[in-house]
């Protein structure tokens, strides 16, 4: 989620996956972005990668709250706050 951030503010980010020394680029490149897993890179529409990625996390917060009983209420508002900044960002043209 701080990759997708800081995308949106930056045009270009990186972070290391969860608990692995895998890293994880996201880079604008014109229109579209170039995302990156360790040294597997694909380019993206990020108007369609963005919005699934977190709708996807809503997704898994959401089933671990009802499946653990954990409170993931805050999770899931910083994932609506990231979707609001993309859509300021990126739909404003």
């Amino acid at each position: 989620l701080e990759l997708v951030e800081e995308f949106i503010q930056k045009g270009s980010a990186e972070r290391l996956f969860p608990d692995q020394p895998v890293p994880l680029r996201l880079r604008a490149k014109g229109r579209t972005a170039l995302f990156s897993v360790n040294s597997q890179t694909a380019m993206v529409d990020p108007k369609d990668f963005i919005p699934g990625l977190l709708h996807e996390a809503v997704r898994y917060y959401s089933w671990i709250e009802q499946h653990l009983g954990t409170d993931e209420n805050e999770s899931i508002r910083y994932i609506h706050s990231i979707r609001s900044a993309f859509q300021a960002e990126f739909h404003s043209d």
